[in-house]
């Protein structure tokens, strides 16, 4: 800025290129605070289905007897399902009364195929159901 018959201040364009750094600044800030509150709310989520399939996985656990069968339901707006697979023992291993069953909790989309990551599962030890 040059001083030019006792004039002083800023130019026009001096002002459109602070207003236009000013611009790119708040919205750098805006998507950033954007980005940070959609990363909270998926961990949220993620952290609330956790804790659905902690406790659907006791429940099912609980039974006094497992086969191999899946578990439907809905707790809250999340569908889920729990598969529970035996698992297979190695060869010369022999059990009488109980045995190694694999529970499996994948949530459900809306039209009710499970999505393709299992959330969570776990080993249990539990008698057999009768055939």
């Amino acid at each position: 800025m040059t001083p030019e018959d006792g004039e002083s201040g800023y130019t026009l364009l001096e002002t459109l290129v602070a207003f236009a750094i000013l611009a790119a600044a708040i919205i750098t800030s805006f998507d950033i605070f954007n980005s940070g509150l959609r990363r909270m709310s998926a961990t949220e989520e993620s952290t609330s289905l956790a804790d659905v399939a902690r406790a659907e996985l006791d429940r099912a656990a609980l039974r006094p007897a497992l086969s191999e069968s899946t578990i439907m339901g809905k707790t809250g707006n999340v569908p889920w399902e729990i598969a529970i697979s035996p698992v297979a023992l190695e060869s010369g291993q022999q059990l009488t009364e109980i045995f190694p069953f694999k529970l499996q909790f994948r949530r459900l989309s809306e039209v009710g195929s499970a999505t393709p990551e299992t959330i969570l599962e776990t080993i249990v030890l539990n008698r057999r159901a009768a055939p």
